[in-house]
């Protein structure tokens, strides 16, 4: 029995990881191509199975959460852009974003302190519009030392926020090249963002710090 649930641990985790993945690749897309109502029904799917088991809730839920809220906000701005701002699916979509990013935020300040978790609180403070916070979060990775674990940066999707401030482009051209930022959307061309794949070890565990897995879980 206990072998059994280890396996199913590991196949569950794996299902979410895989899940993760594709709702990335479906919100990385040239904007005009940006799959939001099937990446939002993905992202729910990964959220059922992290519930199922306590190894993927512990490590996957807060990053789904993240994943969620940043498609529920894409989703509402949309349809009050179409409807209007008495829409009200619209109003729901928004309400429900906010919801899920207060819980994102409260377990991901429940995690232990390190670059992977300020990483996904400057995350979550782009996807709030909270442009100062994610500013000094960044500037605190910055001081710390942990730049060269955070390439990401130069292509995630979470901070499209804040991606046209000068600031924002003043720190990630101090410390990233032009080929890091080849995949980062210009505004004036249209290009695509391109999200970091779901990187698996040779066991299919869950990753550590040092191996980024989408906008980053960690062990």
């Amino acid at each position: 029995m206990i072998e059994r649930y280890e396996i199913t641990s590991v196949n569950v985790s794996l299902h979410a990881k895989v899940l993760m993945m594709f709702g990335q690749r479906k919100t990385s897309l040239p904007p005009s191509k940006r799959d939001f109502q099937s990446a939002e029904a993905v992202y729910r799917k990964c959220l059922q199975i992290c519930n199922k088991n306590p190894l993927s809730r512990e490590y996957m839920y807060a990053p789904a959460l993240l994943e969620l809220g940043f498609v529920l906000q894409q989703r509402s701005k949309a349809l009050f852009e179409n409807f209007g701002e008495n829409y009200l699916p619209a109003i729901t979509k928004q309400d429900e974003c906010r919801r899920i990013l207060a819980e994102a935020e409260f377990l991901l300040e429940k995690e232990d302190d390190n670059y992977v978790k300020h990483y996904n609180l400057a995350c979550l403070a782009s996807i709030k519009e909270d442009e100062k916070e994610c500013q000094k979060i960044l500037s605190r990775l910055e001081e710390e030392g942990h730049m060269a674990n955070l390439q990401l940066i130069c292509r995630d999707t979470n901070f499209d926020n804040v991606r046209n401030k000068d600031w924002f482009k003043d720190f990630v051209n101090k410390h990233f090249s032009s080929a890091d930022e080849e995949n980062v959307e210009d505004n004036n061309n249209g290009e695509s963002v391109s999200n970091s794949s779901v990187l698996l070890d040779s066991q299919h565990t869950l990753s550590t710090p040092d191996m980024p897995l989408g906008r980053w879980t960690h062990s």
